[in-house]
């Protein structure tokens, strides 16, 4: 099966710098599902005054702009492209009722699903992916978006990148969510994200300030732990006067000092002075298999918490790098798990498909 992540095929060299952060950013997914009161649980577990409570933030607050980087990451590479294939948004397809129907079966049998299969269970094991969802809407729309870039002078793209950034992040990160309330969960923050990612593309590809890009990332990220914290940094009265403006808004993608994270981030690393690597590419090419296996509704808790045992380890000193461990440990399972599913498909699936006139179809804006 082809790579669903979209890649754009020109002259010029793939990017390795942006192979790596891809990377990276699923390891940071991998890192927020760790954490999450629903999946490892650390965070649904610990105390405002534990040690592990501020390092396990600290790690939240460091991943929490995963998917925007890999929204960023597809962009800069579409943005360039023309023609969007019918033939991706089917692969991706096939690997959700793939996976959704092994992980299904696997938690039935390992006793992490209900004991009685319904047709709702079946759904929701392949269709409860909200990242996917959004991203395939993206992938749909670009031809359509990048016909309305190149009618754009560069003053009006920066002045529609700073409408959707004042009124979809600026404004529910400060004021109220009335102008957008999916915390960055929709497509719109996805839109600002391709537009920003476009804009890069267009103007901004041969930026090169390591340390003043860097310095900024560190006072985005610092910024936003402290807004996140200061439940536990602050009296009660402040606690109050802040919760008015902040209280829970540090996790939101759309937080405009995520957005601005994962702008520099994604800077930072496009410009990295790295030689061409075709294994880095091949496997940040298993990323958004490693996304949808790991994060099925059946399945998340028990590679958390059965697998890989994060209750014992809630409050330990050692749960820091069982955290790193966890994260590398179910990354190489779920690459393990797309080798077999990529080389079934590759004498099953993938020659029907390449046969397949409506499959192979592909359109522009």
């Amino acid at each position: 099966m082809a790579n669903p992540t979209p890649q754009l095929r020109t002259g010029k060299q793939r990017n390795t710098g942006l192979d790596l952060l891809r990377l990276l950013a699923t390891c940071m997914v991998i890192v927020l599902h760790y954490n999450n009161s629903r999946m490892g649980g650390i965070l649904g577990s610990l105390t405002l005054h534990e040690t592990n409570f501020f390092v396990a933030q600290a790690t939240e607050i460091v991943s929490i702009i995963a998917c925007n980087l890999f929204v960023l990451i597809s962009a800069y590479y579409l943005s360039a492209a023309s023609r969007a294939k019918v033939r991706k948004v089917v692969d991706i397809g096939l690997m959700l009722l793939f996976y959704g129907l092994v992980c299904l079966a696997v938690a039935y049998a390992v006793g992490a699903a209900p004991t009685e299969a319904t047709f709702d269970d079946f759904l929701r094991s392949i269709l409860n992916r909200w990242f996917v969802d959004i991203y395939v809407i993206l992938y749909l729309l670009f031809p359509f978006l990048n016909r309305l870039i190149q009618q754009l002078s560069r003053k009006k793209h920066l002045l529609l990148i700073w409408i959707f950034f004042i009124f979809f992040s600026i404004w529910p990160s400060v004021y109220t969510t009335i102008t957008v309330s999916d915390h960055g969960y929709g497509i719109t923050n996805f839109l600002l994200l391709y537009l920003i990612a476009a804009y890069v593309r267009r103007y901004l590809d041969d930026l090169k300030r390591p340390k003043t890009l860097i310095a900024l990332y560190l006072v985005s990220v610092a910024l936003t732990y402290l807004i996140r914290c200061y439940p536990a940094l602050v009296g009660s009265e402040w606690k109050e006067r802040l919760d008015v403006i902040f209280k829970g808004k540090a996790l939101w993608y759309n937080f405009s000092l995520n957005v601005v994270s994962s702008v520099l981030l994604f800077l930072i690393f496009k410009n990295l002075p790295l030689r061409q690597s075709r294994a880095l590419a091949k496997l940040s090419g298993y990323s958004l298999s490693v996304y949808v296996i790991h994060e099925n509704i059946f399945m998340q808790q028990f590679l958390f918490r059965t697998v890989f045992h994060t209750p014992d380890y809630y409050h330990r000193p050692m749960m820091f790098p069982h955290l790193i461990a966890t994260t590398a440990g179910i990354f190489v399972l779920c690459v393990l798990a797309e080798c077999i599913r990529r080389l079934i498909f590759r004498y099953t699936v993938d020659p029907l498909l390449s046969r397949a006139r409506w499959a192979n179809r592909t359109y522009t804006g």
